[in-house]
């Protein structure tokens, strides 16, 4: 049955168009529609009504606007909505994505040409959060051909209560960091790696389900005189590998122009079928085989150091063009490993440009005994560290 359907598909597509060609696009009119649902989610926030009447009220207002926008509604035409009516409907796109739902298939696909999607924040209460979506949606016929059209969605989600004191949570790290820097066992740091990692997703999720308020949130961690004032950074973004069903992504942030100059590498992996294997980085993170030896790294030169993080890159990108060809397991351990690498080494290089000398761990663990007083009252390496970091110290 389905494939007499993918052979008729292209007679069907074109004796029953998906979409009129005379649909007139109420710009107004669709705005008004989406923003509508803003009123039943307040109704929500206050307890007027409940989640299922929620549910009801945003479903309706998505048909409407498939409908307004030349598309379906029914179980196997939802959407089908030309992207020229969304242009026309909702204006620049928010951004591009090479992967693409293909409906028939049930899956991702990578295509060379990017599609335009658009995305909106239509709500942001207490409770919930209703996000106006525009995806693009593709058909694949027998003979490979690509039938490309848009549905528009409303994504309703739910806020978690956060519940935290960063005063505590800093102690807590701060102790953790101290007994490994004790004991130097892998139990101490697997454990110190996962608090970290817990409290980072933390924040990090509390920081995105308030999006809007993003600035004040991190602000109100910090007392006033600890906030550095304004400053501009540069940012590029890039993917480093683009494989067949992942991509291996990058940014570069860095400020030239601040108190401590810095400059920051991030690198993730962004995928669909086995690319699943980094949706727990911290099995990896809190096991790696290799140490980084510092003081190794800390007697390199500026350029030395630049060349080895140069090295590394390549290494990222070669070992994700590796895994594309063969599936190799051991991908995830070295990626993650890698990227470790990168975080160290950019420390030490924003060290070197800021005119900071190592403090010596032989002297820290001497401190760490009671054997001298550190520098400025600090009592372990982080802490006497981080002291000799500050300028005039």
């Amino acid at each position: 049955m389905r494939k007499i359907l993918l052979l008729f598909l292209p007679i069907l597509l074109i004796l029953f168009p998906v979409v009129s060609a005379e649909t007139t696009i109420d710009v107004a009119e669709i705005e008004d529609k989406i923003n509508s649902i803003a009123h039943y989610a307040e109704e929500y926030e206050v307890g007027n009504i409940n989640y299922l009447q929620l549910n009801v009220h945003g479903h309706k207002i998505r048909a409407d606007l498939n409908l307004m926008l030349g598309g379906g509604i029914g179980p196997d035409e939802w959407g089908r909505i030309p992207v020229e009516n969304i242009e026309s409907a909702f204006g620049p796109p928010t951004d591009y994505t090479n992967w693409v739902w293909v409906e028939n298939k049930q899956m991702d696909k990578r295509f060379d040409e990017a599609m335009p999607w658009w995305e909106k924040i239509i709500f942001d209460g207490r409770k919930v959060q209703i996000i106006f979506h525009a995806s693009p949606h593709t058909i694949e016929g027998e003979g490979g051909e690509i039938f490309k059209y848009y549905s528009v969605d409303l994504n309703v989600k739910f806020k978690e209560r956060f519940q935290f004191d960063i005063d505590a949570i800093l102690v807590e790290i701060t102790s953790l960091i101290t007994e490994y820097n004790l004991t130097r066992t892998r139990k101490a740091g697997e454990v110190l790696v996962r608090k970290m990692l817990e409290y980072e997703r933390l924040i990090r999720n509390y920081i995105q389900d308030n999006v809007e308020n993003c600035v004040e949130i991190v602000g109100g961690f910090f007392e006033p005189e600890e906030r550095w004032p304004e400053q501009t950074m540069m940012r590029w973004k890039f993917s480093l590998y683009p494989g067949s069903d992942f991509d291996v992504e990058a940014n570069f942030d860095m400020c030239e122009e601040c108190e401590w100059h810095w400059v920051y590498m991030g690198f993730w992996v962004e995928g669909r079928g086995p690319m699943f294997i980094f949706k727990s980085p911290e099995l990896h993170l809190g096991k790696l085989d290799q140490q980084i030896d510092e003081e190794y790294y800390w007697g390199l030169t500026i350029d030395e150091l630049n060349q080895e993080l140069k090295d590394t890159v390549f290494e990222i990108r070669d070992e994700a063009e590796k895994f594309d060809r063969t599936r190799s397991e051991d991908f995830p351990k070295k990626f993650f490993f890698n990227r470790f690498k990168i975080e160290q080494i950019n420390r030490i290089l924003d060290g070197k440009y800021n005119d900071v000398h190592q403090f010596d761990q032989s002297v820290a663990r001497r401190i760490e005994a009671g054997e001298i007083e550190g520098p400025g009252g600090c009592e372990n390496f982080g802490e006497c560290r981080r002291y000799c970091e500050k300028r005039g110290n």
